[in-house]
């Protein structure tokens, strides 16, 4: 990986706003590779030829040694750079998930074409030589065409749906890693008050001789939590996943006590009072 080693010079990069060349609305990216030199962002690149994203990377990183830096290449992500990549319409998570944000010089992206080697990919390559690397020569000419306003409203509002777009999935992705995490806050206080209502009401109520065994008690109370934690494969109930609190309750609510914890209650709830009835 020598070609990307950084030397002492830091090349400076702007951009100049957006551009549509033959329909194809893109960055104007100037420097990096030379004073006025145009430069393309491979995310861009990536868009107008109708390929992933990660797929063009790979074939960069693939042939990296063809490619050289400050020349033909430059990382936005691994170099040092004041331009904030937020004004290459890359959002915070684009950024942070990204490995390399590759740049292209006219010459880099020659090479890539050859890389890529089919005729869209040289067509799209000639329009954009012609219409956007020698730009410079067409704005002094008085050629160049600038987005209307139209368009500019029309990228911008795509660029908006995109980071929506991503939001939602943040927040979808997020949702789901808190539904994974095991019961917090007062999530476990609910489990319980469920179980010593099911065991409550297994016992027979408050008032029953089988209730105020706390012998008793406490086995039915223990084989209610033994059953739910089973049903769950835990060790501990606060283990049990927060997407499954619903379902614990339906488990608890339909416990049915083992045939010895029934007679057991049944024998008990049947003895004779004599303290009350003396």
């Amino acid at each position: 990986m020598e070609n990307l080693k950084h030397g002492s010079r830091k090349p400076n990069v702007k951009v100049n706003g957006l551009v549509n060349i033959y329909g194809m609305k893109f960055h104007d990216i100037e420097g990096g590779f030379g004073e006025g030199k145009k430069a393309m962002l491979v995310k861009e690149i990536a868009e107008i030829h109708g390929r992933e994203l990660k797929a063009i990377n790979q074939n960069i990183n693939n042939n990296i040694s063809r490619f050289k830096l400050g020349v033909d290449l430059l990382d936005l992500k691994n170099g040092h750079f004041e331009l904030p990549l937020q004004e290459l319409g890359l959002t915070n998570r684009d950024i942070s998930i990204s490995k390399n944000i590759y740049l292209l010089s006219e010459r880099g992206y020659s090479k890539l074409l050859k890389i890529l080697e089919d005729d869209f990919a040289w067509e799209q390559y000639d329009k954009l030589v012609d219409g956007y690397f020698n730009m410079r020569e067409q704005v002094n000419s008085g050629q160049a065409k600038p987005l209307t306003t139209e368009e500019m409203l029309e990228l911008q509002f795509k660029y908006a749906k995109e980071v929506k777009a991503e939001v939602i999935e943040l927040k979808e992705d997020l949702n789901s890693f808190k539904e994974d995490l095991p019961l917090i806050g007062d999530e476990p206080d609910e489990l319980v008050a469920i179980v010593r209502s099911k065991g409550t009401q297994v016992l027979g109520g408050k008032d029953s001789l089988a209730y105020k065994d706390k012998s008793l008690s406490r086995k039915i109370y223990s084989n209610i939590w033994k059953y739910v934690k089973e049903q769950f494969n835990v060790k501990k109930y606060k283990a049990i996943k927060r997407k499954y609190l619903e379902k614990a309750k339906e488990i608890v609510q339909a416990y049915e006590p083992p045939f010895y914890l029934k007679e057991e209650i049944i024998r008990i709830n049947n003895q004779i009072n004599f303290e009350e009835v003396i």
